[in-house]
């Protein structure tokens, strides 16, 4: 196994090339926390690669759900 995330409070070391996956496997497991305390990789980092976005851009900064429109009463876009 190449990570070893744990079930407990801590801390996590997001530029980890390994995060995506623990974060993954603690969602599949519905766990509240999760923590690299054991991970032989908790030191490690990834290289960070800047994505420089205009304000302008139309790259949508998030996105809602269409269900959410449903239940926000007079809303309009």
């Amino acid at each position: 196994m190449d990570h070893n995330p744990i079930r407990a409070q801590g801390h996590r070391n997001v530029f980890c090339p390994y995060y995506n996956g623990c974060l993954d496997h603690a969602a599949k497991r519905y766990w509240e926390y999760w923590s690299c305390l054991k991970c032989q990789h908790k030191q490690e980092q990834k290289a960070v690669t800047e994505v420089l976005l205009a304000p302008g851009s139309d790259y949508p900064y998030y996105t809602l759900s269409p269900s959410f429109y449903d239940k926000v009463e007079n809303f309009t876009l």
